[in-house]
């Protein structure tokens, strides 16, 4: 039974339709699709490869004429080739976007419950904290909806803070079919399968053979790797030592 049958039922409520108040919102772009990152400061919510999927799906979108307008908390890190709305909006304003967008895509938040309510195509994503069936966008077409989650053999965690995140174990390539299929788009094919992503993908790192004197703060990062495996250097060690740790 879905959480929101539930509650009717124990407080013999009716569930019907929302009204949803919009707010207008400047757009840049009259065809986009709308991805939400926001997560309820829990880390269930959180999938870490949204930016894999952009870069899978953005091409395509782009022969169609088609933008992806990020939504998402104040905090949530930008994604390229997105249009980014992050910690712009409002709830209302929040409406009104996902209102004119084509497709939804995101976690169990309230910007897909609202997506669903506006009988949006949603492409729903979910760790294995809990049973999708009983929290996915109750007011959506089944036909024009996607419930995507990791495989799992276990029973749910029920666990907000999960350590490691289920979630990180649905393949970036599968959400960005969902998608551009919702779009009207079928032509995606990808040469690869995800088989794992580690924890330290979206790490940065920088090596050096020592060919050349590097500056850490330039490339964003705090220390380098030295390959002193590649470049039995010690002079030149010596010399990169005193601009950045190694």
């Amino acid at each position: 039974m879905h959480v929101l049958e539930s509650y009717a039922l124990q407080n013999d409520l009716k569930i019907d339709r929302p009204s949803i108040y919009e707010k207008f919102s400047p757009l840049a772009i009259e065809k986009f699709i709308t991805i939400d990152t926001s997560n309820l400061d829990t880390s269930a919510l959180s999938y870490d490869h949204w930016q894999l999927v952009v870069d899978l799906i953005y091409p395509a979108l782009k022969e169609k004429g088609i933008g992806i307008i990020h939504l998402g908390d104040k905090g949530n890190i930008p994604l390229r080739s997105c249009y980014t709305a992050t910690g712009q909006c409002n709830f209302n304003q929040k409406c009104y976007i996902i209102n004119k967008a084509s497709v939804h895509a995101g976690p169990n938040n309230e910007s897909m419950h609202i997506a669903s309510a506006l009988d949006k195509r949603c492409a729903a994503i979910f760790s294995n904290n809990c049973y999708p069936n009983q929290f996915a966008p109750y007011w959506s077409d089944k036909r024009i909806t996607e419930i995507i989650f990791p495989p799992s053999t276990q029973k749910p965690s029920f666990n907000p803070q999960e350590n490691p995140k289920s979630i990180n174990g649905i393949p970036p390539e599968k959400i960005a079919e969902k998608i551009l299929n919702l779009a009207g788009i079928f032509t995606f094919v990808y040469g690869f399968q995800t088989l794992r992503i580690g924890s330290s993908f979206h790490s940065k790192r920088i090596e050096s053979t020592l060919t050349h004197l590097l500056e850490t703060k330039r490339f964003g990062v705090s220390s380098l790797i030295v390959r002193m495996d590649l470049n039995f250097n010690e002079g030149a060690l010596i010399k990169q030592l005193k601009p950045s740790p190694c």
